[in-house]
């Protein structure tokens, strides 16, 4: 175990500490090889926007959607991952951050696509 955990860090490409939080920059996902040798790597965001639903709502709103054939606690707690991951993935902040992770925007590209 401590092995593969060792190794997993091999393969980090930057990490930052934000007060009791780490953000740990991986390269991404691989996919199998093709015919010819050759694997691409798939970005996380690719099986993070078919699992968020953007309609959602917030937890606090599930009551009001509650048709008495669902589980209310239930949708509240997937309304809480929904939210999880929009936070932690999709929010403009977010994207910002991949986009300079990846080297596909420096911070002088970010700062001009702030302009109101």
């Amino acid at each position: 175990m401590r092995l593969r955990l060792l190794a997993a860090f091999t393969e980090v490409l930057d990490w930052l500490r934000k007060k009791d939080t780490v953000e740990i920059t991986y390269e991404g996902l691989r996919s199998a090889p093709d015919v010819d040798g050759q694997n691409y790597v798939i970005s996380p965001h690719y099986f993070l926007l078919r699992q968020y639903q953007p309609y959602l709502g917030p937890p606090s709103a599930q009551a009001e959607f509650d048709d008495g054939i669902g589980e209310p606690e239930r949708d509240r707690e997937f309304a809480k991952e929904n939210d999880l991951v929009y936070r932690t993935y999709l929010s403009w902040s977010s994207i910002k951050r991949n986009l300079i992770s990846n080297g596909f925007a420096d911070e002088a590209t970010i700062s001009k696509l702030e302009v109101p």
